[in-house]
């Protein structure tokens, strides 16, 4: 977790944007039992936005997008970036896909 007290600008130096995108195949004697909801939010600071999606062919893909709109947070503004960095983390640990085997 991020600290929660600044007292100087949290300087990056630049804008930011880190996109991911993963693409698990599961086992053939596998289906997709769960598929964690889709997540989005939004501030003065930046965003975050992670997508599920259940492909053809037994494959599940995640996409990830973080966004960072300043190159330097005021002090004033440092809760709003905790508050994005700690609810990224969170969200990235608390989805998990649940397999449940095919019966035969």
């Amino acid at each position: 977790m991020a600290s929660k007290e600044r007292t100087h600008p949290y300087v990056i130096g630049y804008k930011m944007m880190k996109d991911s995108k993963i693409t698990i195949k599961l086992p053939e004697d596998y289906n997709l039992y769960f598929l964690p909801e889709n997540f989005s939010y939004k501030n003065s600071v930046g965003s975050i936005n992670l997508w599920w999606k259940q492909l053809p062919n037994g494959k599940i893909e995640m996409s990830f997008k973080m966004k960072l709109e300043k190159a330097e947070i005021p002090v004033k503004e440092y809760g709003k970036l905790r508050e994005l960095f700690n609810l990224t983390v969170k969200t990235l640990q608390n989805q998990i896909v649940i397999l449940k085997k095919v019966e035969r």
